[in-house]
């Protein structure tokens, strides 16, 4: 087949600019051959054709056959306009939605996953136009990525937590945003509170577990006094040990903590802290029990 194409498509690709009607009309033809074939017809290093009708052309015969020569635009071409990166987002969200729709569960895997990858990792694409895009009850992993692009760091974690209950996922968000003396420098506490003080439903999902496990993990990126402000009365001594551990030995602690201690609904916490305030050598005794 190759050897029977090969000639037209040579032909096609000396041919310029002005003879694009031509191009588009004769390629048509290849294209019903052999797809793979056709498309070098459009990324020879000979002519380099106008960039935009191409693309038009290339999406009406095939979404997918478009998206592939935006991705060598991209790639090969250095194409870093906002309208190239807007339109290859756009097709693999199409393309993405109507594979669900047509219930090909195997091309929406793989189409949604580029979506992914490429929201998450490019910069020259509008997050709030893509974000319009998105539907209302779906996707909810790319709204979490554009909502975090927009700045709505709050919102992106609560679909992390609420909607895909995926707290890893949440918490390597924090780490990878996290500043210490920057804007972002409470997103651990933001997740603490989304845990703790939930604002929408959690489908029955127990938080306290992941919000423990936060709290020992990154106790040092936590405010002492707010953290002890979150946790619920059921939470005893032990559940927070390590926290409580670091946090007797921050000098904030003695001016603000013992404030919150006399107020602590957890009697067994505020002994245990009393103790610990009084007689720092105890920190070792209890470390060791």
């Amino acid at each position: 087949m190759r050897e029977k194409l090969m000639p037209s498509v040579q032909y096609l690709q000396r041919l310029g600019a002005e003879h694009l009607a031509q191009i588009f009309e004769s390629s048509r033809w290849v294209f019903e051959q052999d797809s793979d074939i056709a498309f070098e017809i459009f990324t020879s290093e000979e002519v380099e054709l106008p960039r935009q009708p191409v693309a038009d052309y290339l999406e009406g015969i095939d979404p997918a056959i478009c998206s592939r020569f935006v991705e060598f635009l991209i790639a090969e071409r250095g194409e870093e306009s906002p309208a190239f990166h807007d339109r290859l987002a756009e097709l693999y969200l199409r393309m993405t939605v109507s594979s669900k729709k047509r219930g090909d569960q195997e091309t929406r895997k793989h189409m949604y996953s580029k979506l992914l990858d490429f929201v998450d990792k490019t910069h020259h694409y509008r997050p709030d136009r893509l974000f319009g895009l998105l539907p209302s009850d779906d996707l909810y992993e790319a709204k979490a990525i554009l909502l975090g692009r927009l700045g709505r760091h709050d919102s992106a974690l609560e679909v992390y937590v609420y909607r895909l209950q995926d707290y890893l996922k949440a918490e390597e968000y924090c780490k990878r945003i996290y500043e210490p003396n920057g804007l972002t420098s409470n997103i651990f506490l933001t997740l603490l509170r989304i845990y703790l003080r939930p604002t929408q439903s959690t489908g029955g999902a127990d938080l306290l577990r992941p919000a423990l496990d936060l709290i020992s993990r990154h106790s040092p990126r936590l405010d002492e006094v707010k953290t002890l402000e979150l946790l619920p009365p059921l939470v005893t001594a032990n559940d927070v040990r390590t926290f409580l551990i670091e946090a007797l030995r921050a000098p904030i602690f003695d001016r603000k903590v013992v404030k919150n201690i006399s107020n602590a609904r957890d009697d067994q916490v505020a002994r245990k802290l009393m103790v610990l305030q009084n007689a720092p050598s105890a920190i070792n005794d209890w470390d060791t029990a």
